[in-house]
């Protein structure tokens, strides 16, 4: 599948423009030099990557929360290519900046596109991944650009010889545990082992050298509507997510294959010629099924390197709560307190090299505090794999309104199909919460109150019904899925 455009961010996604946001921000363009502007260059290799795409009949187009004047002046200044479109602040008002995706959807409109899925937009900041997946279209951080770190995972982190090469066949840009899930396996033609970087607070990062975390695929949660309509269409997450609805489940063989590979191949990827002593995961609490540990056995038999595989290198106390059912804040608190370095291995790591499995992360408060645990130990170095961090709209976030500990997750019923909010901390066995409540669909065409999904047991028939059913003045409106 080929690429039908490429926008950009513009403000250090094509240039460094830091030394200009005070002049930005108060909309001081008198300010703007000669002699300032002549230091504003472009980013290194942009433009051949913009006369790459052109010459690929690749429309290209800048999308930017800067206001025309700002964005014309610095774009005449970089002396790029000339861009298909350009949609500013000025066009889509300040209800319409990022991560508001009004200015991608103008900007695909003014290039007659309607397939956006088949649409990268590559930008440095984490309003850009929102407004992407809002606008669907392919978000991607460069790793050219800004290395500010950003909170919101992406698609991938690309270089601009990347982009040149796989912008012809757009599904080959995509992490390999994504592509393992397409598969359902790890046999298939690859050319690169895609992966997104994350630091020590698992944000993204466009550089290596604060490089804590190797991610291989986003987790669609179900804690928002855009997140959650993307989890349906995304295998990896659909996967992910049976482990929390089945007590039995058993993680596919590719996960081991991913660790497998993963303790051959990455000490050679930076450089390294020696492989990692020690292979561990992060483990299960003690009340659950022991899945990572089983995933880490299975690598064991199947790696060619020499490292030994430990599966309880790290213990969780008795009790110890699960965090996708906690608020941010406190997940932090909660982990410190509940994860543990195995006593038996207290003063046996120092100077050995270790890589940390998790499978998928959020706050990346576990890894983080399995690294201060191995520090304290003096290892050489320890590096964390996992195998999704998710994609979570947090602005969405909402706690449960009856227990006030968990956060809400959109659910769906087993029987008729139908979404529905639902308490995390239904299966918490310590705090169990069951709080439920319709999960709204539209507003009323009638009455603008809410609609939600009903279905009909004797016809076996899901509608939409209009909530003022039971409200005054009431409102009987109805209309087919």
């Amino acid at each position: 599948m080929k690429l039908e455009a490429v926008l950009f961010d513009l403000d250090n996604t094509l240039v460094s423009t830091d030394k200009l946001k005070g002049i930005r921000e108060r909309g001081a363009y008198d300010e703007l030099t000669t002699e300032l502007l002549s230091s504003i260059k472009p980013y290194k290799n942009t433009k051949k990557l913009i006369e790459a795409l052109i010459s690929k009949d690749i429309k290209v187009g800048v999308v930017t929360n800067s206001s025309r004047r700002y964005a014309e002046i610095i774009l005449q200044q970089l002396d790029l290519p000339k861009f298909d479109t350009l949609v500013t602040y000025t066009e889509v008002g300040a209800a319409g900046i990022k991560p508001n995706p009004t200015g991608i959807n103008l900007a695909l409109s003014n290039l007659n596109i309607t397939h956006p899925e088949k649409v990268i937009y590559i930008g440095d900041n984490y309003t850009d991944i929102i407004a992407s997946y809002y606008a669907g279209v392919i978000p991607i951080v460069p790793s050219w650009a800004s290395r500010i770190p950003v909170s919101q995972v992406p698609a991938a982190v690309l270089s601009s010889e990347f982009l040149i090469d796989e912008c012809d066949a757009l599904e080959n840009i995509i992490l390999m545990a994504e592509k393992c899930a397409e598969h359902e396996n790890f046999v298939f033609p690859r050319k690169r082992f895609y992966f997104v970087p994350l630091d020590e607070s698992a944000n993204v990062i466009p550089a290596s050298d604060t490089l804590s975390t190797i991610c291989l695929g986003r987790y669609f949660s179900q804690k928002s509507i855009i997140t959650t309509k993307l989890h349906d269409l995304h295998p990896l997450s659909i996967e992910i997510a049976k482990k929390e609805h089945d007590d039995r489940y058993i993680p596919p063989a590719y996960w081991s294959d991913i660790l497998a590979h993963a303790a051959d191949k990455i000490p050679g990827f930076f450089g390294s010629k020696n492989g990692f002593d020690i292979v561990t995961v992060i483990p299960s609490k003690k009340e659950k099924a022991p899945r990572l540990e089983i995933v880490l056995e299975n690598a064991a038999g199947k790696s060619k390197s020499s490292s030994v595989f430990i599966g309880d290198l790290f213990v969780f106390n008795d009790g110890a709560q699960s965090l996708k059912t906690l608020p941010r804040d406190q997940r932090t608190v909660e982990i410190e307190s509940s994860l543990h370095l195995n006593p038996k291995y207290k003063g046996k790591l120092g100077g050995k090299s270790i890589l940390v499995f998790d499978d998928v992360i959020t706050t990346g408060s576990t890894l983080k505090r399995a690294y201060s645990l191995l520090r304290t130990e003096s290892v050489k170095h320890s590096l964390g794999l996992c195998l999704a961090k998710t994609v979570s709209i947090s602005e969405e976030e909402r706690l449960c309104p009856q227990c006030q500990s968990h956060i809400l997750r959109i659910r769906r019923n087993s029987s008729n199909g139908i979404r529905f909010w639902g308490c995390s901390g239904y299966n918490d066995i310590w705090d169990k919460c069951g709080y439920t409540e319709s999960f709204i669909e539209k507003k009323c065409p009638r009455c603008n109150r809410d609609m939600v999904k009903k279905f009909n047991r004797r016809s076996g028939v899901v509608f939409l019904s209009c909530t003022g059913f039971n409200q005054e003045p009431k409102c009987y409106h109805t209309e087919n899925e």
